[in-house]
Order: C-alpha cells, then structure tokens, then sequence
C-alpha cells in the first residue's frame, strides 16, 4: 500500500540534460590555447650587459633551465615552476622570451615567456 501510494502521487520524473550543460559539454575536451603572460627570475653570468626587450629563448637542458641570446647562455632560471618545465616539454624543450626588466642590484633579470607586444604606430 505504502508504495502504490506514493507511485499514484509523485510527480513523473525525466532525466535530461539542461541547454546549459549541452552546450558545455560540447567544447569538454577541446584545449583553449590562451597565451597569458609569465614572467621568471634568472640569474644572469657575470659581464654581460642585458637590456629590456632583448628577445632571447629558454631552453631546457638536462635538469636545468637555460636562458639564452644567440648561441650563448646568459642566465639560469634556478627554481623553474611546474607549469614552465610543461611548457617546455610541449614545446621540445625550447621557448621564445624576452627580457623583461634587469635589476642589477639584486643581480637577477625577469624573463618574459612569449614574443614581445609592441604598439608601433
């Protein structure tokens, strides 16, 4: 009795996706290829003159983070992110950077991941 009770009365019930979730679901898996700007600390060597916009290019050797102009290594990043190492490893080990700032007191420079932004007229 209990239970054709409760059968008789109870509203129907069906199961269905909203609008919103069908439209979620359409782009799940799909990867959005947002470029957000990242910048690191490196260390540089000793007697090498670094200025801002320098374009240059991290690379990934070994267990280290490697920045480099040309063919020459100019600085290390020492404590590389999580994020950066998978970068550079969806990127065969290599990214394009440029120099952000210097700041030869503290004797570190910031490398900026990605190409530079500038707004010529």
């Amino acid at each position: 009795m209990g239970t054709d009770f409760i059968r008789s009365n109870a509203k129907s019930h069906t199961k269905s996706w909203s609008a919103e979730y069908q439209r979620a679901a359409d782009d799940l898996f799909v990867q959005h290829c947002a470029s957000y700007g990242r910048s690191f600390l490196a260390i540089p060597q000793t007697n090498i003159s670094l200025q801002e916009g320098d374009p240059v290019y991290v690379r990934a050797i070994a267990e280290k983070v490697l920045v480099f102009r040309d063919l020459s290594p100019i600085a290390e990043i020492e404590i590389p992110t999580l994020d950066l190492k998978e970068s550079l490893n969806a990127s065969c080990g290599i990214l394009d950077a440029y120099i952000d700032d210097v700041n030869p007191l503290a004797n570190v420079v910031s490398i900026h991941i990605g190409r530079e932004m500038r707004n010529d007229p």
